[in-house]
C-alpha cells in the first residue's frame, strides 16, 4: 500500500500509517473476512500480469458487513511497464438486486 483516501480509512477505523507499507491483502479491509485476503492476493497477482478484476464482494468491516462493487486494475506507463495497481470499491450494500430471470 502506498496511499488510501480518508473515506476508505474511516471504514476500517485506521489512519494512513496503519496501512502504508503493508501488502494490500493484509490490511483491515480484508483480514476480518475469511478467504478474502487470499482472494485479494490472487487478484493483485493477476493485476501484475495485466488483468483487470471486477467483482461484488461481501466484506466484514468494523461498521458491519458491507457489499462492494470492487475493481482492481493495473496502471502502465507509455512503455507498458506496470507502475501501479488501483483498487476501487463502491458500497452497494443498500442497492436492490434486479430480479434474476429463469433460464
Amino acid at each position: 500500500m502506498r496511499d488510501a483516501n480518508a473515506a476508505s480509512l474511516a471504514a476500517i477505523g485506521c489512519n494512513i500509517g496503519d496501512v502504508v507499507g503493508k501488502p494490500f491483502w493484509e490490511t483491515p479491509w480484508f483480514t476480518a473476512t475469511p478467504g478474502l485476503p487470499e482472494f485479494v492476493r490472487d487478484a493483485v497477482d493477476a493485476a501484475r500480469s495485466g488483468s483487470t478484476l471486477r467483482r461484488v464482494l461481501w466484506v466484514h468491516l468494523p461498521v458491519g458487513r458491507r457489499r462492494f462493487d470492487f475493481t482492481l486494475r493495473p496502471v502502465f506507463n507509455a512503455r507498458r511497464e506496470l507502475i501501479g495497481i488501483v483498487p476501487e470499491a463502491v458500497d452497494v450494500t443498500d442497492r436492490i438486486e434486479p430480479l434474476q430471470q429463469a433460464a
